[in-house]
């Protein structure tokens, strides 16, 4: 990582060029940063499947090896099958902690526009750089 950072790093920028120059090379790094880190997520997932394959086929839930131990754990999630039976049950038993506190600014934009004020919400103007190439 301080190879990426050394290509990005340099001396306090100036002018409004010398920032858009390095905001490119940083936007370079990042880009092949996450090309990797996607293929590091993809090779982890395949080795988890693997190791839980190996482990279930062997009868154990955890196994060592001279530089760390492995568990299988197990968690339930939730899968929505029906979302009109959901939205019914969170109406009628008052349930909208099953909702994550996050509003849909797309939803919210439609609302605005339509001259609809939802009461609690207030706003930001949120500013920053779209950079795009020559």
């Amino acid at each position: 990582m301080s190879e990426a950072l050394a290509q990005v790093e340099e001396q306090e920028p100036l002018t409004p060029g010398e920032l858009i120059a390095r905001m490119k090379r940083v936007r370079a790094v990042r880009k092949k940063l996450a090309t990797r880190d996607k293929k590091m997520v993809e090779m982890w997932r395949d080795l988890d499947a693997r190791l839980v394959a190996a482990l279930d086929r062997l009868g154990m839930r955890r196994a060592s090896s001279d530089e760390a131990t492995a568990t299988i754990t197990e968690e339930e999630l939730p899968v929505p099958k029906d979302w009109d039976e959901i939205d019914q049950y969170i109406l009628d038993n008052a349930a909208v902690h099953l909702l994550q506190r996050r509003l849909s600014t797309s939803a919210w934009r439609e609302l605005q526009q339509a001259g609809t004020e939802i009461p609690g919400v207030t706003t930001y103007t949120k500013r920053s750089i779209s950079l795009r190439n020559r």
